[in-house]
């Protein structure tokens, strides 16, 4: 490709993904949900890197781990996300209160990349983030049955996330 059309491509971050990154990027800052879920090696810690970059060029607040497998991988990204807002002196539970406050106060994005597990303590702290209009987009390589059964209750939740309440 070249001329005019390989600039814009090149313009977009990722050849041909240019349509779906503006979806992404919509979604996410409608405050959505979506879970990106895919073999491993197609691109979707690629595709995570270029929206933390294009949030970070518009100045959104937007935090992003690139192993999601616990709750202080969430917190660390969020604090990312809000410098300032809390320490490292802070106990965990209330820099996670200070940090919904601050997602309250300016909704901005979180990005968690190869999520491995979904565990209880993290999908309460993500359920009460629901409705904040925080845009939470997960990645998650589904490559056999067991990685499907591993996700499937992480996908269960953030379904009923979409539903109204």
């Amino acid at each position: 490709m070249t001329g005019p059309k390989a600039a814009n491509a090149a313009s977009e971050g990722l050849l041909g993904r240019g349509s779906m990154l503006s979806s992404l990027v919509a979604e996410a800052l409608a405050g959505h949900t979506v879970l990106l879920l895919g073999p491993a090696g197609i691109g979707k810690s690629a595709v995570l890197a270029e929206l933390a970059q294009r949030f970070g060029r518009e100045g959104y607040p937007c935090g992003s781990v690139a192993e999601t497998g616990c709750l202080r991988d969430v917190t660390e990204a969020l604090a990312r996300a809000y410098p300032g807002v809390c320490s490292i002196r802070d106990h965990q539970l209330r820099r996670r209160g200070l940090l919904r406050r601050a997602v309250m106060r300016r909704p901005g994005v979180l990005l968690l990349d190869h999520l491995r597990t979904a565990t209880p303590a993290m999908k309460r702290f993500l359920t009460s983030l629901w409705g904040t209009g925080l845009g939470l987009i997960f990645a998650a390589d589904i490559d056999h049955s067991r990685d499907r059964a591993r996700i499937r209750g992480f996908a269960l939740l953030i379904a009923s996330w979409s539903c109204p309440r």
